[in-house]
Order: C-alpha cells, then structure tokens, then sequence
C-alpha cells in the first residue's frame, strides 16, 4: 500500500469516527485514573445543558457537584478508587448514577467504562459511555412494584387462582384459596395440565380448549362459565377469567376462578318458584275460564231437557253449543302453549282476513277502525284460525284500552328484513300488520310482563289474549312487538313470513253445508264415549260404521274387510292410544296392505305436527277435536271426492 493509499484511508477513519461522535445521542467521554475529564463529546450539551468547558480538564472535586447527585459523587469517587487499587483488573464496568443537568433537573444516566492501557499494562486513562435510562429505570420499578402486588393479590386473593404455561398448559402455580377448594396440594398440582388432574368433566373440555385457544390467540381477556371437578369427584360450576401474563419469563395464562354453585342452586330454586307461580295463576285462570263456559254449557242441557217448547229447546242447545265452542278456543288457546298446536298453513291474502276480523270484533261498539294496506300485499302460508285469533285479541286490547270509545288505526304493509336489524327473525320478506289505538298507553313498569300469561291490567281481562298471540306468532316464525306512550295509546305489530308470488287462494264460504254420504267407515278411538259419539254423527251422515278401539284391532277389521271385498270408504284413526298402537303408526301397515286407503287424523292433542302437516304421513285429511257434525260431514267429503 503506497504512503498516499495509506493517508487518504487515516483520513477516512478519522472522519467515520468523528461522525460516530457528532451523531451518537449516547456521552461518550474520557478521564485520566484520577476523574479528570479529556473529552467529551458533543452530545453532552444536549443530554445536560452544560457546554464541553464547564467540565474538561477539572478535577473530580471541581465537577463532581455540578455533574452529580451527592451519593452518585460517593460511588463514583469510590469506583475510581478501587480500579486504582487493582480490585475490577481490566474488566469493563456497568453501573447507575444519578446524574444532574445544568437547570438542577436529574436523570440516571448508565456508565459502561474500561480502562485505557499502556504498553505496560498500566492505566493510563479511563473511557466509557453514558445513557440516559431514566424513563426505562422507572418502567422497571413499575413492573417490579406490579409485580410484587401481582403476587400478594394471587397469594392473599379469597378466590382461586392458578398460573398455567401457555405453551404446555401446565400449572406453574397455584393459590392458597385454589388448593383449598380442590384439594390437590401445590406440589401435587404444579407441573400437570388442569386435564392431568381430570378436573374437566367431558361436557367442559370443548368449552375450555375453545376458551383457552382464544386466549392464547389475541392475549385478550376471556370469560367463561364450565364445571371443574374437584379431587374427590365433586363438580362445581365455576365462572373462569383468563387471560396471559408474563411469569419468570414465561408466557403464562393467569386464571382466576369465582365458584358460583350455591349462587346456581339459589337461582334455579327462584326461577323454579315463579314458574311455579305463574303455573298456579294459569292453571287458576284457565279453570275459572272454563268452568264458566261449563256453567252455560251444563245448565242449557238441563233447561233444554226441561221445556216441552222444541223453539225454546233449540234456542238453550244453541247456547249450549255456543259455550261448548268457547271451550274450544280455550284449549286451542292453551296447545298453542305446548309442544303441539303447530299451525295447520294455507295460502292467504291477509286483507280480507285482516278487514273481515275487525269488523266482527267491533260490531256492537263505539269503536271506529281506519284501515292503511298497501296495495298488491304479499301473500302468508298461516294457519286461518290462528291468525284470526291473533288480530281479535290485538283488537280487544285495543277495545279494552278504549272504554270511552274511539278509533283504532289497522295498517298493513310489506317489509323486506335485512341482516343486522333490530328484528328477531330470519332476513327475507315479511307481511306487517299493525293495530293501534288511542288509549291509555301501558305504563313502563308494566311492559317486560305484557306477554306473560294471565297477566293483565284490566277489569275485564283474562291476561291471556297476548300471551297466546305471542306464541301463535313465535310458532309461524315471524315477530310480535309494541310501541305504548302513556295516555297517547299503543299500537302492536305482528310479522309473518311473506310468499311474493301470487297465486290463487281459497275464497273463504261463507256458511258450511251439512254434507252426507255412503259407504263404510272404520272408526278408531279408545274412548268409549268418542266411539259412541262418532256412531251417532257417522249414522247420521248416512254412513255405515265399524268402531274399534287401538291400531292392531283398525289393522285386522281393514284386511278383513279387504279380502271379503267389503272394503272401507274411509278410516279415522286417533293419533293417540295409551299403551295401544296409534294412528300414525296403524296408518303405515294399511298403507302397506292397501296404498288407496283414504285416512284422516282426528286427534285433540299432539306432541308432533301430524295435524298440522298430515299429508307427509300418509293422511289426506285432519279434524281436531272438539268437532261438529257439519265439519266432520266437510271432511269426510273433501277426502272422499279428492282434490
């Protein structure tokens, strides 16, 4: 390498260090053994506020007081000393002090030093860096502060508390209060997964992976209620807060455990009591209800029986049968309650229905009605009686909140549900109907027990209307709700399913025809008095009947009759036999023996939707009970001419 190469590369380097010096936010300086500063470097005006010659080349006991808190000044006279005597060696050194600024302001600055040697070996000065580590001193004296309370909460905390890794899921510690609670010691515990000690019954170990991989996920906190068992078996229901920490420098899981058993128990013996409660109001209301129809029923047949006038006699059997029907509606009322009374669909235009039920509900009132329907409205597949039954008893809310009279505000609408709406059904078209009055409103403190059955606020209100409205529309998938200002009145909106193509419905007749016939009947009914009854009705539409009492006995008379080529026209069959073969069932084997038997359900309760979709079961015809001769006779007649 020539002279030239060899400057121009000094040159280079001297300049690489200079600009090392001018951009480095750290001190850097040098001192002789002594203290005595010989450089410093250009950021000490802006880490301290002092220039370069207020410190250079004096003495430590010139700028010592300047430059340094008073035990800073101890410790770095005390440094100096022992490097002197030999006790570091050569090693670099790596300590705190506490440093000041010109303005008095302090900071801890971080000193790195290593001496300076010389040929022989001996110290001729001492150099190093300083770092202003204030900020990051303080970040550690919190954390340490956080968690040294970390730690008294998780060893003093009345609540179980474990610590399990996150990598490994097993347990890096327990509390006092957990071991108390599960029984394991904290050495039997320490090391195994929660799944090692089987403390997850199988219904909770989906729950608590699920839990546990979200936490370990986002770092977030997470919630969840499981049952934990505990080491001699017993399960407790538990509310779990998790989420990570950093333990020993491991990523852990922190896991704080509330045992909500009792709480559990105490709330299932409250809900137990008021369904009680509301179940003793019902039962008390429907009594009350039907003993008084029972009453008008009961005491016509017995002034019926009496009279010797056959106008006056017809006129006592027609109140009969008008409180007979009301006994209906009630248990009509009461299956939409239960698993059964599924609705019987057909395809509707609701504004004739909608026009037709005001109007026979406010006949004889002072109640007028303004109807807004929106042209070209959708048709619903609903169940006739159902809805019918729905807009009365709005009405009659409505009525009821009246007593003065007044008006009630009939709309209907077609509305398309997006997601994200305030609705509680599925997105798609619906029909809205709503019924509003001008009464009294419903008072706030009223309204979450609106919809609960036998409760009421009027005189001459049962406190079922709404109730059954709001399960007969929970049971066609659609939504009842309502909007009430004191003394402005409310009004109830109802949704149901919509279909937007248009076809033909039936037009509603306006009276049944008594409708008779011919042929044999097989009857199956394991009630005697539904057999004598069906007898009689039968006789009296001019049909031949054979009664039997469960499905084997149905089964044997329609082969027998079969073979003798004396076939039955029809079969009613009752879906229900106690410890008997029912019609469901029975229906199967004759369609197997012959795929033309024409069968209809008769059944005044189900705990499935045959009556309501009897056609996917092999009938082709229902009628629920209670039934008059005239619907009996439209049945029969419909199943037997076929579509």
């Amino acid at each position: 390498m020539t002279k030239m190469n060899q400057s121009i590369r000094n040159i280079d380097e001297e300049e690489f260090h200079l600009d090392l010096l001018t951009q480095s936010i750290d001190l850097i300086w040098r001192a002789s053994p002594e203290g005595e500063f010989t450089f410093l470097s250009p950021s000490l005006k802006t880490m301290t506020g002092f220039d370069q010659e207020d410190l250079l080349h004096k003495s430590m006991h010139e700028w010592a007081p300047l430059f340094l808190a008073e035990e800073s000044i101890r410790m770095a006279a005390s440094s100096l000393q022992k490097r002197e005597q030999g006790f570091f060696g050569n090693d670099p050194l790596k300590f705190d002090l506490v440093f000041k600024r010109k303005d008095g302001s302090e900071f801890v600055g971080e000193m790195r030093t290593a001496p300076i040697l010389n040929s022989n070996g001996e110290t001729i000065a001492i150099q190093g860096t300083t770092r202003d580590v204030t900020e990051q001193r303080r970040a550690v004296k919190e954390l340490e502060k956080s968690r040294e309370l970390f730690l008294l909460f998780f060893q003093l905390s009345n609540d179980p508390c474990a610590i399990t890794d996150s990598f490994t899921g097993e347990i890096v510690d327990v509390n006092p209060a957990w071991i108390s609670k599960f029984g394991w010691t904290r050495e039997a515990a320490v090391g195994k997964s929660l799944a090692d000690l089987n403390m997850f019954p199988q219904s909770s170990q989906k729950e608590i992976n699920q839990t546990l991989a979200e936490v370990y996920g986002n770092d977030s906190r997470i919630e969840c209620k499981i049952t934990l068992r505990t080491q001699s078996g017993e399960e407790r229901v538990c509310l779990l807060e998790c989420r990570t920490v950093e333990v020993a420098g491991i990523q852990s899981v922190f896991t704080l455990i509330d045992d909500i058993t009792d709480r559990e128990k105490l709330e299932e013996e409250r809900i137990r009591h008021q369904r009680l409660e509301s179940l003793g109001m019902f039962a008390g209301g429907i009594a009350h209800e039907v003993n008084n129809a029972l009453t008008a029923v009961v005491g016509n047949l017995s002034l019926a029986k009496l009279t010797e006038n056959q106008a006056e006699r017809n006129l006592f059997l027609e109140k009969s049968e008008a409180a007979s029907l009301h006994v209906k509606t009630i248990a009509q009322q009461l299956l939409t309650f239960s698993k059964g009374g599924d609705p019987a669909r057909e395809l509707l235009d609701l504004e004739g229905l909608l026009r037709k039920a005001v109007a026979s509900t406010l006949h004889d009132s002072d109640i007028g009605a303004e109807f807004f329907i929106e042209k070209d409205l959708w048709q619903v597949q609903v169940d006739r009686e159902q809805i019918i039954q729905v807009i009365h008893n709005l009405i009659i809310n409505g009525r009821q909140a009246m007593p003065g009279g007044g008006r009630l505000v009939v709309s209907a609408k077609n509305i398309q549900i997006n997601p994200g709406t305030k609705y509680s059904t599925e997105p798609g078209c619906y029909v809205q109907i709503s019924i509003g009055d001008q009464g009294t409103g419903i008072d706030p403190v009223n309204r979450p027990k609106i919809f609960d059955p036998f409760y009421t606020t009027k005189k001459t209100g049962k406190g079922l209307g709404l109730a059954v409205s709001y399960s007969i529309i929970q049971k066609h998938h659609g939504h009842i709700t309502f909007v009430s200002e004191v003394d402005a009145g409310s009004t109830f909106s109802f949704l149901l399913p919509a279909e937007q193509n248009r076809a033909q419905v039936e037009l509603e007749t306006k009276k049944i025809q008594l409708k008779t016939g011919k042929g044999k009947i097989l009857v199956m009914d394991d009630s005697e008095s539904i057999q004598s009854l069906m007898k009689a009705m039968l006789s009296r539409l001019g049909y031949e009947v054979v009664i039997t009492s469960d499905g084997g006995e149905a089964i044997e008379k329609y082969k027998a009759a079969l073979s003798q080529s004396q076939s039955f026209v029809a079969v009613i069959l009752d879906l229900t036999v106690p410890d008997g073969i029912g019609g469901q069932e029975a229906l199967q084997t004759l369609l197997e023996i012959d795929p033309q038997v024409k069968a209809i359900v008769a059944s005044g309760y189900s705990n499935n939707d045959v009556l309501a979709h009897y056609q996917d079961y092999g009938f082709l015809g229902s009628i629920p009970k209670p039934f008059r001769l005239v619907e009996l006779g439209a049945e029969l007649d419909k199943v037997l001419r076929g579509p």
